[in-house]
């Protein structure tokens, strides 16, 4: 019979990948800033953001704070089901003792109602199993929904995936992240388990580079930020930027490479429906050799916008597509009416001149893309081949859009 320690992990990896149902990939947040605003801008953001983190003051402090009391049942009632609440708590890399760490989470379960515990500097040694092992028990011991979370900040060995519900085995700069490099046991689990926290991340671009590259290591909670350090976990980021990475984390897909001399116009946005247009076109380099085959696998395009997605069609294989005689550009044409309001697509081949170039241009006729002012700045991917995203999908974060009055949104 299983252990009652491992009912409970079971029990939180349900709890977990239905939080993350919403979206292949989540943003967790290590929240050391006051209630407040920047708490309010967090709860806005959820279900994107499925996990936050009270510290009170790099522990429960000396006594309950009323504010955090109330923060707490605040995010948790606007949130319910789809985040969950955890509380910080120092290990010294397992050099406290036992005893006193267990304290700490008495005190918190007793002070707030949390959702679980944040172990901080955990010690990535197997020899040290045994006592993130013993906290986690004490942890689901609690009841609750008990997660969690071991923040070693580096790839650890796998003995650790025993003794917590998420490792967080990446926290540093942007500038670090562009190193980083798994262990290779990770790929056997599912991406809820793991963590990343980038800092320093200082434009748009480098966050959609940031994320992209969590999704790769297949993480299914991260967190970027402009911030820096001594503390760069004491605010949230501005708009555009906020936005941008609620919108990028949302996107499906996998490690897209980038859209570039990307332009999108949509027209005919406002009221009624079904009379809109789309013209998307740019230009991606994948990885050689390409083995595009539209024909047989059709193609994804995807246009995400903050609060909802303006248009996810997938344009099925079969007579629409063709191909000149060198299998080197394709085109779709489907009569008005058609998948998503698109009647025409072309792809081009331009490995010969630049290995793994493809050139692409779409266009839609009395299609319905309802975006608004609320939506953007807004992200487009195309996936050339859906039966393998990771390889073949391209994708831009487009932050300068304008949407006019008459209903016509250019970007750039």
């Amino acid at each position: 019979m299983p252990s009652f320690r491992a009912l409970c992990r079971a029990a939180v990896a349900v709890l977990l990948a239905a939080t993350s149902a919403a979206a292949a990939q989540r943003v967790a947040i290590p929240s050391y800033f006051y209630p407040g605003t920047f708490w309010t801008q967090l709860e806005s953001a959820i279900p994107t953001v499925g996990l936050a983190i009270i510290n009170p003051a790099s522990g429960p402090g000396p006594a309950i704070d009323p504010a955090y009391v109330a923060q707490v049942n605040h995010t948790k009632s606007v949130g319910g089901a789809n985040v969950v609440v955890i509380a910080y708590v120092d290990t010294a890399y397992a050099a406290r003792p036992l005893a006193d760490v267990e304290a700490d989470i008495d005190t918190y379960y007793g002070w707030y109602a949390i959702d679980g515990i944040f172990l901080d500097e955990v010690n990535s040694s197997c020899a040290d199993e045994p006592y993130y092992a013993t906290l986690d028990a004490y942890v689901k011991a609690k009841g609750g929904a008990g997660v969690t979370v071991l923040n070693p900040g580096i790839p650890v060995p796998e003995c650790l995936a025993s003794a917590g519900d998420i490792l967080l085995t990446f926290e540093g700069s942007y500038a670090m992240y562009q190193s980083y490099l798994p262990m290779g046991w990770e790929q056997n689990y599912d991406p809820s388990r793991f963590w990343h926290l980038i800092y320093a991340t200082s434009t748009v671009d480098e966050m959609a580079t940031a994320v992209a590259l969590s999704k790769s290591h297949g993480v299914g909670w991260v967190y970027v930020t402009q911030d820096t350090l001594p503390n760069p976990w004491d605010t949230l980021p501005s708009d555009p930027y906020w936005s941008a990475e609620l919108a990028r984390v949302q996107l499906p897909g996998s490690d897209c490479q980038p859209m570039v001399k990307a332009k999108l116009t949509l027209n005919k946005v406002n009221a009624p429906p079904g009379d809109d247009k789309l013209a998307l076109a740019g230009e991606a380099t994948f990885t050689p050799p390409l083995a595009l085959d539209p024909v047989t696998n059709g193609a994804r395009l995807v246009i995400q916008g903050v609060a909802s997605t303006i248009l996810d069609v997938t344009l099925a294989g079969g007579a629409a597509w063709k191909a000149n005689r060198t299998a080197t550009h394709w085109t779709y044409k489907a009569a008005v009416g058609g998948p998503g309001g698109i009647t025409q697509v072309t792809l081009q081949d331009r490995s010969a001149s630049t290995p793994g170039l493809v050139k692409f241009s779409l266009h839609g006729k009395a299609g319905t893309y309802p975006a608004t002012a609320g939506d953007l700045p807004l992200l487009a991917q195309l996936v050339l081949d859906p039966t393998n995203p990771s390889a073949s999908c391209s994708d831009s974060s487009f932050v300068t859009c304008t949407l006019k009055t008459n209903g016509t949104l250019r970007c750039p």
